[in-house]
């Protein structure tokens, strides 16, 4: 919605989508979960619990409470730019491509340029002497 107030913001955003990031934390911490199931593999149980805990951290403490936090003593610069920038100049489409016989003409053009240069300097073209016109 559109908001005056950054506290009525706030609670509308982390009412909005706090359902979605509480379930989307806990299938990631029952996923990581396997590794701490594994009992033969050492590192794999540090390295599950570890990411257990950073998940369930990031779901409970930070993005519930930390960032409304945050958000709510930050004031105006929540709404930085005040003022969005301008569109983009565009162009057509017809601009941006070229027609194959133009690409073919300026192929032509830079192969027979290359090519006389070679040929003044008494070099071989790389590709070939057909190349070199």
């Amino acid at each position: 919605g559109n908001f005056v107030q950054d506290r009525a913001a706030i609670v509308h955003s982390v009412a909005t989508t706090g359902p979605v990031i509480t379930t989307a934390g806990i299938i990631m911490a029952l996923a990581f979960g396997g590794m701490v199931a594994q009992h033969n593999n050492a590192f794999l149980n540090q390295m599950g619990f570890t990411m257990i805990l950073g998940v369930l951290v990031d779901t409970f403490v930070v993005r519930t409470l930390l960032v409304p936090a945050l958000l709510s003593m930050a004031g105006r610069w929540n709404w930085w730019p005040g003022q969005m920038p301008g569109p983009i100049a565009t162009t057509s489409l017809e601009d941006t491509f070229v027609s194959r016989a133009d690409a073919r003409a300026r192929c032509d053009h830079l192969i027979r340029g290359c090519g006389r240069r070679r040929k003044r300097r008494g070099e071989e073209h790389p590709l070939g002497n057909g190349l070199s016109a």
